[in-house]
């Protein structure tokens, strides 16, 4: 078959071996399970910390952070990203946004 050919057909490329059946059920490593569920056991997902803003949070906003403000909000960033580029916290409310 040439490559024309093998775009057209709807059949697979690759054909997995039969044969490869017999081990579908089997653990072909039992010490690498073990010992993957052994450290699976004593592990936890770190607890999320929150990021502390500090500076210009509870600040009033300058001409500078309005002008900026401006021009981020005429390129429809994120209200998000403007506080997060302008040092404030981007999970309060955004009251200053014009």
């Amino acid at each position: 078959m040439n490559i024309k050919q093998l775009n057209k057909s709807k059949l697979p490329i690759v054909r997995i071996d039969k044969s490869l059946e017999e081990y579908k059920d089997k653990v072909l490593f039992p010490e690498k399970v073990e010992n993957a569920n052994q450290v699976l056991k004593t592990v936890s997902v770190p607890k999320r910390k929150h990021r502390v803003y500090a500076g210009v949070a509870a600040e009033a906003w300058t001409a500078r952070d309005e002008s900026q403000h401006g021009v981020l909000a005429r390129q429809n960033t994120p209200t998000r990203v403007i506080r997060l580029k302008l040092g404030r916290n981007p999970r309060r409310s955004s009251n200053e946004s014009k």
